[in-house]
């Protein structure tokens, strides 16, 4: 993805992040709680999105890009239109996947903490493999 540009500041910027019931145990959590903002800090839709089963299990991201595609469709519902729209997700490939495949009129990018933390961890891997 690109990062978001100046002359795209009158497109429709929205940052979106979803948060688990059992603080960084996702693979242990029941709820998802997907929220949409737009850059000046406003929420513009938010969902809470519960397992289907007590103990499903489900793929990394996946009860993730439940609760966003729950969020972004009660958005557009509520009037926020998907042309000339820039999202900011963090590294999701479900939810690359649904705005690929769903959305094309959205533009999606990756926000920057996450490719620091995966440029840092690929860095630590190489520098335990090799001693110099």
């Amino acid at each position: 993805m690109k990062p978001v540009t100046k002359s795209q500041q009158s497109e429709n910027n929205t940052i979106s992040d979803g948060q688990y019931d059992s603080p960084g145990l996702r693979h242990s959590a029941y709820y998802c709680t997907y929220s949409l903002m737009d850059e000046d800090g406003f929420i513009i839709e938010y969902s809470v999105v519960p397992l289907a089963a007590k103990g499903e299990a489900l793929g990394n991201g996946d009860l993730e890009s439940r609760a966003f595609k729950v969020a972004l469709e009660l958005a557009i519902t509520a009037g926020v239109p998907v042309e000339n729209i820039n999202i900011v997700t963090d590294r999701q490939r479900p939810i690359a996947k649904v705005i690929r495949e769903k959305y094309p009129t959205i533009t999606h990018h990756y926000d920057i903490w996450h490719f620091g933390r995966n440029i840092r961890t690929k860095v630590h891997t190489v520098k335990k493999l090799h001693s110099w």
